[in-house]
Order: structure tokens, then C-alpha cells, then sequence
């Protein structure tokens, strides 16, 4: 018996040939495999990653993000950049954010403490494997410590955004 495969995705008829281990050229796909073929689509699409940032100049802190009251926030990145001007100065710059479920205490994502022997800068990249859940209506900010040189940095997360059930 020959099937006609035109209707069907070449890619799942080639996925069959490979699993059946059906040589097409010897034998054809059994016509029961192939009448129960259905098209499948995802009811849990992956999530729309949204990136903010913010940069400051000399400051010791600025918002980065608010989340939402109305969403569940989950941050799976963030990236931190700092430069200086001035030699064996350090500065402690973070990402902090509330947890959720502990709206009341602040969590670093990320801290860094950068004491650059010539004026210069650093990037620091995160994603993390499991999202990190975020307290609603709470502030994620990028801060650093006083320090007598000009600093510059940026904060960046990425996040996504679920309705609250």
C-alpha cells in the first residue's frame, strides 16, 4: 500500500520515518500511523520576556522597574555595567528587588564591588534557570555606595508578566 504523505508536514513525516525506521523508498508509512496524526497546539505559549533598564550618573540609586499589582512579575535576567574615573576607589553597586512573599525585606540579584586600579568599567550578565518571583507594586532599583569619583552605571532586567489567578 502507498500513503500519500503531501498532506503532512515533512518535518513530523520525516520525525516518523526516523522513529518507524521506515525506509520510504522500500515500504510506506502505515496508513493507521498516519490517519491518527493531529495537529497539536500549545495551550502554555513560553512567556513574552520584557526588558527594562535605567542609568544613573553620580547617584547612589534609581528605579529600574515597578511591578505591577495587578501581575505576577518574575525577573529570569539581569545585567549590571559600572565605570569610573578615579583609581583605588571602590564602589558596591547591586540590583535589589522584594521577594515575593516578603514585601517588608530587600534581596540582592545582584552586588558587585568594582575597585578598578585605572578608570575603566565592568559589565556583569545573569539568567537564571528558574525565574525569581517578585513582591507586586514593589521597586527593583540599581544602587551604589558613596564614593568620591564620578560613577556611572546601568541596570537592566529582564522579566515577564503573568495575570494573577
Amino acid at each position: 500500500m502507498v500513503i500519500n504523505l503531501s498532506g503532512i508536514n515533512s518535518a513530523v513525516t520525516e520525525r516518523l520515518r526516523n522513529i518507524l525506521g521506515v525506509q520510504t523508498a522500500i515500504e510506506a508509512i502505515p496508513k493507521a500511523i498516519v490517519d491518527t496524526i493531529q495537529p497539536v497546539i500549545s495551550a502554555d505559549p513560553k512567556p513574552l520576556i520584557k526588558t527594562a533598564s535605567v542609568s544613573l550618573i553620580d547617584a547612589t540609586a534609581a528605579t529600574i522597574f515597578k511591578a505591577r499589582k495587578d501581575k505576577n512579575t518574575y525577573i529570569v535576567g539581569c545585567s549590571l555595567s559600572i565605570s569610573k574615573d578615579a583609581i583605588n576607589n571602590s564602589v558596591n553597586t547591586g540590583i535589589i528587588f522584594n521577594e515575593w512573599g516578603n514585601s517588608n525585606s530587600t534581596k540582592d540579584l545582584i552586588k558587585v564591588r568594582y575597585e578598578p586600579e585605572i578608570s575603566s568599567s565592568m559589565h556583569e550578565v545573569l539568567s537564571f534557570a528558574y525565574p525569581v518571583k517578585i513582591e507586586p507594586d514593589k521597586n527593583v532599583t540599581i544602587s551604589h555606595s558613596s564614593a568620591i569619583s564620578s560613577i556611572k552605571g546601568t541596570g537592566i532586567i529582564r522579566y515577564y508578566e503573568e495575570d494573577i489567578i
